[in-house]
C-alpha cells in the first residue's frame, strides 16, 4: 500500500518558497513565517515587517558571535546576542530534563532542592544502567550534570531567583 504525503500551506504561502524548516507565527492580524532564528522573516500578507531594530543583530554566525565575546577584552565587552546570563539558566533547565529522563530507572518521585541544587531523596543505593556491563549511582551521575567541574576562571552566572 502507498503512502503519500500531502503538504498544506496556508493561505498565501509564497509560490516556490523552498523553506523546509522554521517557525509560523499565526497571529489575528497576520501570519509570520521565517526560517530558523528569525532569519527570512515574511508576512503572509505580502506586508513588509517594519521592527525597529532595538537588539543586536548577528551579522555571520551565533558561532561568530561567540568567537568575538571570548576574544573582546573586558573593556570593550558587548554581550552576544545569545548572552550566557541567558544561555547559563537555559542549560540548567535542559540539564534538568535530561536528568527527569534519565532519573527514571529508580522508578520514583523526586524531590528536587533548589538551593542546594540536589536531590534530597536520592540513595547511595539507586543505580542507573549505561550499558549490559555498566552501571552508576543516580546520585552520582545527577551530581557530574548538576555542578559541573570548570576550569580555571571560569563559572556561570547563579540561576536568578
Amino acid at each position: 500500500m502507498a503512502c503519500h504525503v500531502m503538504h498544506q500551506y496556508p493561505e498565501n504561502w509564497p509560490v516556490g518558497s523552498t523553506q523546509k524548516s522554521g517557525v509560523l507565527f499565526h497571529g489575528t492580524k497576520d501570519t509570520l513565517i521565517c526560517g530558523e532564528y528569525g532569519t527570512n522573516p515574511v508576512l503572509l500578507s505580502g506586508r513588509v515587517p517594519d521592527v525597529p531594530k532595538t537588539l543586536c543583530r548577528i551579522e555571520v554566525s551565533h558561532e561568530q558571535d561567540w568567537i568575538c565575546a571570548c576574544k573582546e577584552s573586558p573593556e570593550s565587552h558587548v554581550p552576544t546576542a545569545s548572552d550566557f546570563k541567558d544561555a547559563g539558566p537555559f542549560n540548567e533547565m535542559v540539564v534538568m530534563g535530561v536528568l527527569a529522563v534519565r532519573l527514571q530507572e529508580p522508578n520514583k518521585s523526586l524531590t528536587w532542592d533548589v538551593p542546594e541544587m540536589n536531590f534530597t531523596n536520592i540513595t547511595d543505593t539507586d543505580k542507573l544502567t549505561l550499558s549490559k556491563t555498566e552501571s552508576i549511582t543516580a546520585k552520582e551521575f545527577a551530581a557530574g550534570l548538576i555542578r559541573h567541574n570548570y576550569r580555571e576562571g571560569w563559572t556561570l552566572p547563579d540561576m536568578p531567583v
